[in-house]
């Protein structure tokens, strides 16, 4: 991955002023009317929304060993030299929802266009699931140590059909540059370190918690939830 420097060299000190477009909400970017040429090279940073955790509410009655929370967004870097002055077309991906005993919905794709061509494309996150939610070799790799993944809780059966948080959790991934954080997990007796809440107050592309209903109800509507992407665009 490059450093912004390596294309902006101002930015580090030197004269220069970079500039950057930050886009919330999708939209177009006019290249002409920011001064933009030819040539130029742009840096294109992005994140997909995140996918929604998961509350389950069976009073313990757990027959799944495991759950997730949500898969923070995809981060993508990349550097484009610019061969058109064609507008860009920015589309934000929404973060995904939570679920209620069922897997929080994934994230949608956050994009840049230049006409019909794609330029970069960060996938949403998977939704939080119990782990026999989908086909287990996939939700092996997708929970495998990395800067999207979701955390992790874990149930321990006490023999007679009851399940119990295990204390402890895995954490979640913590993103790049803080965007795509995977959502945290967040339990009865003790969660995960790192990663994001989920919410409208946590960083773009971040994953929803995943939280047991002894959570309370207003913390837990805030933080189930995944939050959506993002698009910052420098240039010089």
């Amino acid at each position: 991955m490059s450093d912004i420097t390596t294309f902006f060299p101002a930015a580090g000190g030197g004269g220069g002023v970079l500039q950057v477009e930050e886009f919330t909400t999708s939209g177009t970017f006019d290249l002409a009317a920011a001064g933009i040429s030819i040539g130029d090279s742009i840096i294109i940073e992005l994140v997909g929304g995140g996918g929604g955790g998961m509350v389950y509410a069976y009073n313990y009655q757990i027959y799944y060993p495991r759950t997730y929370g949500g898969q923070g967004g995809r981060y993508v870097s990349k550097n484009f030299e610019l061969t058109s002055l064609t507008n860009l077309t920015i589309t934000i991906g929404a973060g995904g929802a939570k679920g209620t005993n069922a897997a929080g919905t994934t994230g949608g794709d956050t994009s840049v266009y230049q006409g019909a061509t794609e330029i970069s494309t960060g996938n949403g996150g998977l939704g939080g699931n119990f782990f026999s939610g989908m086909n287990q070799e996939a939700r092996e790799l997708i929970a495998a140590k990395g800067p999207h993944s979701g955390g992790q809780l874990q149930f321990i059966y006490n023999g007679s059909g009851y399940a119990y948080q295990n204390n402890t959790a895995t954490s979640a991934g913590a993103g790049v540059n803080g965007l795509g954080m995977g959502g945290a997990a967040i339990g009865y007796s003790g969660g995960s370190a790192g990663g994001g809440l989920g919410g409208p107050n946590s960083n773009p592309g971040c994953g929803g918690c995943i939280f047991d209903n002894q959570a309370d109800a207003t913390w837990a509507a805030a933080n189930g939830d995944g939050t959506n992407g993002i698009v910052k665009i420098y240039h010089s």
